[in-house]
């Protein structure tokens, strides 16, 4: 490798580490905001969206620069600045009730379809017309619907009653790629929101329920079956922690080493 090579490769993996220095700064600055540091937010934004037009990145890490964008965006005086693009594609999506009677399915019509398996029989149709579908999920009973969309730079996520036809939520404060869970027992709905809250959505009142935000980002979810807990991925780390939405706290952290060695 020659020395000019080897001084543009040092110059890549400086601008890499400032690049995450900065997402860490702007995680850190999402949930302990200091009074007026909306001007200061902003600029970390930009910076960051700057060097990331610099280097090829992956998608998680764009990712996780959208998602800080856009909870800089909820901010009444931020300023729209220019975001590299985000390489989002169309791809099918497939979600089967636990009883298996029932599959909802997204593809190039650009429509949520709910069928019966036994007869292929449509129940549900829903048009997403210029949406990019990242998650698509059943309740346990078959009966609610949700997912979660991109339509140009906004992310929403809309629940819906099959048997009824009917929307039960249909919101923006989503953050883009998050996970999307139902409580198999109850219904219950779980997801993130740009400030890091676990929303829970009760499909049968209708009611929303918003935890504090939490010292980290929530990325994946998934109920505990038998208690009031969510098992909780981390956005930023491996690590699993098992999160009471009542309480607020997290009860157990089971790190990935320990994580990846479990049985069961």
């Amino acid at each position: 490798m020659s020395a000019e090579d080897r001084e543009s490769q040092m110059r890549i993996e400086s601008q890499r580490r400032l690049y995450q220095a900065l997402l860490a700064e702007l995680q850190t600055r999402r949930i302990h905001r200091p009074e007026g540091g909306r001007s200061s937010q902003m600029a970390l934004v930009a910076e960051a969206a700057s060097l990331a037009k610099q280097l090829t990145l992956g998608r998680e890490d764009l990712t996780a620069l959208w998602n800080e964008a856009i909870a800089a965006l909820q901010l009444p005086d931020a300023k729209v600045i220019g975001l590299p693009e985000l390489p989002l594609q169309a791809k099918p999506r497939l979600a089967m009730s636990s009883s298996g009677e029932r599959v909802a399915t997204y593809g190039a019509a650009q429509e949520v379809v709910v069928r019966q398996t036994s007869t292929g029989q449509a129940l549900f149709r829903r048009a997403n017309p210029g949406a990019i579908l990242w998650r698509l999920e059943f309740a346990a009973n078959g009966r609610y619907v949700a997912w979660g969309k991109r339509v140009r730079d906004a992310s929403k996520l809309e629940v819906w009653d099959v048997d009824r036809q009917t929307a039960l939520l249909e919101t923006e404060d989503i953050i883009s790629d998050s996970a999307i869970a139902f409580d198999e027992e109850s219904g219950r709905l779980a997801f993130v929101t740009p400030k890091g809250e676990i929303a829970i959505f009760f499909p049968t009142s209708q009611k929303l329920v918003l935890t504090e935000p939490m010292d980290f980002m929530p990325g994946q979810l998934a109920f505990q079956p038998d208690d009031e807990l969510l098992a909780c991925c981390s956005a930023t780390d491996e690590n699993v922690r098992l999160v009471s939405p009542v309480t607020n706290r997290v009860l157990k952290v089971w790190f990935f080493t320990q994580f990846r060695g479990m049985r069961g």
